[in-house]
Protein backbone atom coordinates (compact mmCIF):
# COMPACT_ATOMS: atom_id res chain seq x y z
CA UNK A 1 0.00 0.00 0.00
CA UNK A 2 1.11 3.27 -0.72
CA UNK A 3 2.69 5.86 1.77
CA UNK A 4 0.82 8.42 2.94
CA UNK A 5 2.50 11.84 2.61
CA UNK A 6 2.69 15.16 3.46
CA UNK A 7 4.65 18.15 2.00
CA UNK A 8 7.56 18.80 4.37
CA UNK A 9 10.96 20.93 4.16
CA UNK A 10 13.57 17.94 4.60
CA UNK A 11 16.56 20.53 5.55
CA UNK A 12 14.13 21.45 8.65
CA UNK A 13 13.32 17.72 9.73
CA UNK A 14 16.94 16.80 9.67
CA UNK A 15 17.90 20.20 11.94
CA UNK A 16 14.99 19.36 14.37
CA UNK A 17 16.97 15.59 14.73
CA UNK A 18 20.14 16.84 14.78
CA UNK A 19 19.12 19.20 17.56
CA UNK A 20 16.88 16.34 19.73
CA UNK A 21 20.71 14.02 19.55
CA UNK A 22 22.68 16.86 20.50
CA UNK A 23 22.68 16.08 24.19
CA UNK A 24 23.64 12.56 23.43
CA UNK A 25 26.71 13.08 21.34
CA UNK A 26 27.61 15.59 23.78
CA UNK A 27 27.04 13.13 27.15
CA UNK A 28 29.48 10.80 25.29
CA UNK A 29 32.22 13.43 24.13
CA UNK A 30 31.11 13.68 20.30
CA UNK A 31 30.40 16.49 18.48
CA UNK A 32 26.98 16.50 16.36
CA UNK A 33 26.65 19.23 13.37
CA UNK A 34 25.44 20.48 10.56
CA UNK A 35 27.55 21.12 7.38
CA UNK A 36 25.31 22.48 4.15
CA UNK A 37 21.79 22.49 4.82
CA UNK A 38 19.81 23.50 1.78
CA UNK A 39 15.95 24.38 1.98
CA UNK A 40 14.24 21.15 0.48
CA UNK A 41 11.19 20.80 0.11
CA UNK A 42 9.69 16.78 -0.41
CA UNK A 43 6.80 15.35 0.10
CA UNK A 44 7.21 11.87 2.84
CA UNK A 45 6.16 10.46 5.99
CA UNK A 46 7.49 12.61 8.65
CA UNK A 47 7.55 9.80 11.54
CA UNK A 48 9.59 7.68 9.20
CA UNK A 49 11.97 9.80 8.08
CA UNK A 50 12.75 11.54 11.29
CA UNK A 51 13.29 7.50 12.26
CA UNK A 52 15.73 7.37 9.00
CA UNK A 53 17.91 10.26 10.33
CA UNK A 54 17.69 9.25 13.43
CA UNK A 55 19.23 5.52 12.31
CA UNK A 56 21.56 7.47 10.45
CA UNK A 57 23.06 9.46 13.32
CA UNK A 58 22.81 6.64 15.88
CA UNK A 59 25.26 4.81 13.55
CA UNK A 60 27.19 7.43 13.10
CA UNK A 61 27.65 8.38 16.99
CA UNK A 62 27.79 4.85 18.11
CA UNK A 63 30.74 3.94 15.52
CA UNK A 64 32.56 7.22 14.69
CA UNK A 65 35.77 7.82 16.59
CA UNK A 66 35.94 8.33 19.89
CA UNK A 67 35.56 12.40 20.71
CA UNK A 68 34.98 12.31 17.10
CA UNK A 69 32.78 14.28 14.87
CA UNK A 70 29.78 13.63 13.13
CA UNK A 71 28.49 15.43 10.46
CA UNK A 72 25.07 15.86 8.64
CA UNK A 73 24.21 17.83 5.19
CA UNK A 74 21.33 18.40 3.12
CA UNK A 75 22.00 19.63 -0.68
CA UNK A 76 19.03 20.01 -3.03
CA UNK A 77 20.29 19.18 -6.31
CA UNK A 78 19.06 18.03 -10.27
CA UNK A 79 20.50 14.43 -10.84
CA UNK A 80 19.53 13.43 -14.52
CA UNK A 81 16.95 15.97 -14.67
CA UNK A 82 15.42 15.01 -11.93
CA UNK A 83 15.54 17.14 -8.42
CA UNK A 84 16.93 15.59 -5.57
CA UNK A 85 17.81 15.82 -1.89
CA UNK A 86 20.64 14.28 -0.57
CA UNK A 87 21.31 13.92 3.05
CA UNK A 88 24.86 13.01 3.80
CA UNK A 89 25.88 11.57 7.18
CA UNK A 90 29.31 11.58 7.73
CA UNK A 91 31.50 10.59 10.34
CA UNK A 92 35.27 10.06 11.24
CA UNK A 93 35.42 6.54 12.71
CA UNK A 94 36.93 3.11 10.94
CA UNK A 95 34.32 3.49 8.04
CA UNK A 96 33.16 0.37 6.06
CA UNK A 97 35.53 -1.94 4.34
CA UNK A 98 34.53 -2.01 1.10
CA UNK A 99 33.84 -6.21 1.14
CA UNK A 100 31.04 -5.24 3.77
CA UNK A 101 29.72 -2.74 1.84
CA UNK A 102 26.95 -4.41 -0.13
CA UNK A 103 25.78 -6.09 2.74
CA UNK A 104 25.38 -3.41 5.86
CA UNK A 105 21.90 -2.63 4.73
CA UNK A 106 21.34 -6.43 5.25
CA UNK A 107 18.84 -7.61 8.25
CA UNK A 108 21.09 -8.72 11.28
CA UNK A 109 24.34 -7.79 9.07
CA UNK A 110 27.29 -6.52 11.91
CA UNK A 111 30.52 -6.10 10.41
CA UNK A 112 33.84 -7.13 12.32
CA UNK A 113 34.63 -3.77 13.59
CA UNK A 114 31.58 -3.54 14.45
CA UNK A 115 31.25 -6.79 16.34
CA UNK A 116 34.64 -5.88 18.08
CA UNK A 117 33.49 -2.65 19.04
CA UNK A 118 30.04 -3.16 20.62
CA UNK A 119 27.99 -6.04 21.76
CA UNK A 120 24.61 -4.39 21.68
CA UNK A 121 22.74 -3.32 18.72
CA UNK A 122 20.27 -5.52 16.61
CA UNK A 123 21.63 -5.56 13.37
CA UNK A 124 18.11 -4.16 12.41
CA UNK A 125 18.66 -0.46 12.24
CA UNK A 126 20.39 0.14 8.84
CA UNK A 127 17.86 -2.29 7.28
CA UNK A 128 15.08 0.05 8.58
CA UNK A 129 16.80 3.06 7.54
CA UNK A 130 17.30 1.05 3.67
CA UNK A 131 13.31 0.43 3.84
CA UNK A 132 12.53 3.61 4.51
CA UNK A 133 13.87 5.36 2.09
CA UNK A 134 13.04 2.63 -0.49
CA UNK A 135 9.67 3.28 0.85
CA UNK A 136 10.13 6.74 -0.24
CA UNK A 137 11.31 6.27 -3.83
CA UNK A 138 15.47 6.88 -2.59
CA UNK A 139 18.64 5.59 -2.75
CA UNK A 140 21.11 4.87 0.29
CA UNK A 141 24.55 4.16 -0.25
CA UNK A 142 27.58 3.95 1.47
CA UNK A 143 31.41 5.49 0.89
CA UNK A 144 34.35 7.13 2.09
CA UNK A 145 33.72 10.39 4.38
CA UNK A 146 36.40 13.11 3.52
CA UNK A 147 36.02 13.25 7.61
CA UNK A 148 37.97 9.54 7.32
CA UNK A 149 35.01 7.38 8.05
CA UNK A 150 31.40 6.13 6.74
CA UNK A 151 29.43 8.34 4.45
CA UNK A 152 26.41 7.35 4.27
CA UNK A 153 24.23 9.38 2.06
CA UNK A 154 20.35 9.20 1.28
CA UNK A 155 18.89 11.04 -2.04
CA UNK A 156 15.55 11.57 -2.57
CA UNK A 157 12.66 12.53 -4.85
CA UNK A 158 12.63 16.29 -4.23
CA UNK A 159 9.81 18.95 -5.34
CA UNK A 160 10.24 21.80 -7.90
Amino acid sequence: HPLPTTPLFFDDLVSDEVARWQPHAQQNGLTLNVGVLDETPIHGDAVLLRRLVGILIDNALRYGAPHGQVRLSVTSRTDHARPVATLSVDDDGAGVPEADRHRIFDRFFRGDTARQRRADGSGLGLAIAAWIVQRHAGSIRISESELGGASFIVTLPRQS
